[in-house]
């Protein structure tokens, strides 16, 4: 669900700020910034594996940038290193029953300096703090998210698919059917996308902003509905990383 254009990219205090425009140094797409980690002592970046690890195919060290490459315009912050891609869920491919389905598409990048970056997700107008606890996504919660490409928008958690599905994947070094199961979708609100490619990798969060959610990474192509995986699941996997709040904001 990564795209092309210019779209969002947010600064805090002249720091990089969550909710914007990302991606590895090499790649000509661009995805979402969905928030920083730490472990207590060192700092990382959140988002997607299609997004920070270019479908399991970027190597361990590889700077993300932000804004994306394709972003750069005149009078523009220009393209510049926000951190180095570390490590990821990998993406499987195979029909279920031979290969286990995902749960996930998530990654991580560590961040050299933590006097550069902000836990601010957004712009100043409607923008919020990353918020440091994580609750469990239930049907009819009110949501909210930054994303590159539609920037802020609002919706409603419409359903658990705990059943396979199957969603395509086509990158330049990466093009197969990778199944998922135990996934959320959100509905837009009425009138407006809540996410359109681009928006992968961005952090939900309840619509009082006092709780992370998950991680989007699919949408339908009209922004109808977005899918994304619960956040309790994602922080498990890499280790003792919690999301980074109140920092450079």
């Amino acid at each position: 669900m990564s795209t092309s254009g210019i779209g969002h990219y947010f600064e805090r205090n002249g720091r990089f700020a969550c909710g914007g425009s990302c991606a590895p140094s090499r790649e000509q797409y661009a995805g979402t910034l969905g928030a920083f980690m730490t472990d207590g002592t060192r700092y990382y970046a959140l988002s997607n594996n299609h997004v920070f690890a270019a479908c399991n195919h970027t190597p361990s060290g590889m700077p993300i940038l932000a804004p994306a490459t394709m972003a750069a315009r005149p009078n523009r912050r220009s393209p510049s290193e926000l951190c180095l891609f570390e490590n990821m869920v990998e993406l499987r491919s195979g029909v279920p029953g031979l290969v286990t389905p995902m749960a996930l598409d998530a990654a991580f990048a560590e961040v050299r300096d933590s006097a550069v970056i902000s836990s601010w997700q957004g712009d100043g107008a409607e923008g919020f703090d990353t918020p440091s606890s994580v609750t469990a996504p239930r049907s009819g919660m009110r949501v909210k998210k930054f994303g590159r490409t539609t920037g802020f928008t609002t919706g409603t958690i419409e359903a658990f698919v705990p059943t396979p599905w199957v969603l395509p994947y086509k990158s330049l070094r990466f093009n197969a059917e990778v199944w998922f199961q135990d996934t959320w979708t959100i509905r837009n609100d009425a009138g407006s996308a809540f996410a359109l490619p681009g928006d992968s990798g961005s952090l939900v969060v309840t619509e009082d902003g006092s709780s992370a959610v998950g991680l989007i990474f699919a949408v339908n192509n009209r922004g109808g509905y977005a899918t994304f995986c619960a956040l309790s699941r994602v922080l498990p996997e890499f280790g003792n990383l919690q999301l980074l709040s109140n920092h450079g904001i």
